[in-house]
């Protein structure tokens, strides 16, 4: 992930509700539909809809269809590579 996707990535899980959805799918390894989403955290679903568009534009979240519904899914390799970085950042001396 380079420098510009990986701020991107950041900002994404730096607004509350977008990062209680990314530990949510990230638990459901099979995903989650847009509508389970939005009841386990109380979102409507149109804000629910924006979030997962931004998560996704981030590369932390993918999709896919299955009948009428859209199930989404955690990119734990996103979070593999945050985790690498980060770690790299805190090894940096000044």
């Amino acid at each position: 992930m380079d420098s510009s996707a990986m701020v991107e990535a950041l900002a994404a899980l730096g607004q509350p509700t977008r990062h209680d959805i990314y530990r949510l799918l990230a638990r459901a390894p099979e995903g989650l539909p847009a509508g389970e989403i939005a009841r386990h955290l109380n979102v409507p679903a149109n804000t629910l809809s924006s979030h997962l568009g931004i998560l996704s534009r981030a590369h932390l979240v993918s999709s896919r269809r299955a009948g009428k519904q859209v199930i989404y899914r955690a990119d734990t390799a996103a979070a593999s590579s945050i985790s690498t970085y980060l770690n790299g950042l805190a090894s940096v001396t000044p």
